[in-house]
């Protein structure tokens, strides 16, 4: 397929999903519920989605934690309604929308991405997602998050940056 035809339907796919909602920041006590998308090895994504729930269990916010593993070696996931592997993404990268519905049908309060992937899947995600504060990690063409945590470089990990943006949210108020 042309590259140019891919382009074409991703941005119209973009647009048709696209996020209208108001973003303004918000302080962890008015969050109920998040959505954070990572994007690692499987065996990374279990330890990091559960210092994920542990952070937000203390604020009683319910988490959803999504990952993205297309690796050519991804394992079965631990949690297949929650990782996108190459299966669940067609051609163009786009995921498969019955399972990205909670990030993109579902509203809530914040959505983090702690994906440095500039793929687009994870721009469709991050771009798309109904949330009222977007916090991403990578700031791709024309993002829509209301803050961008960036690492001293290339490999810092994504607990690490995780860490980072909860530090932050504790500032809001």
């Amino acid at each position: 397929m042309p590259c140019g035809l891919k382009t074409l339907i991703r941005n119209r796919q973009l647009k048709k999903h696209s996020n209208s909602a108001g973003l303004c920041f918000l302080p962890l006590d008015k969050i109920r519920t998040a959505v954070v998308l990572t994007s690692c090895p499987e065996e990374e994504s279990e330890a990091l989605g559960r210092i994920i729930r542990d952070f937000f269990s203390e604020h009683s916010i319910n988490v959803t934690v999504f990952n993205i593993d297309t690796g050519k070696d991804a394992a079965v996931p631990g949690n297949p309604e929650l990782t996108f592997t190459s299966e669940d993404i067609n051609w163009f990268g786009m995921p498969d929308l019955r399972k990205a519905d909670p990030i993109i049908g579902q509203e809530s309060d914040l959505f983090i991405s702690l994906s440095d992937k500039q793929e687009f899947t994870d721009i469709f995600l991050s771009h798309c997602a109904k949330a009222r504060f977007k916090i991403g990690t990578s700031p791709y063409r024309n993002h829509n998050f209301n803050m961008i945590v960036t690492g001293n470089d290339d490999s810092t990990s994504n607990e690490t940056k995780f860490k980072t943006v909860t530090g932050l949210l504790n500032l809001i108020k």
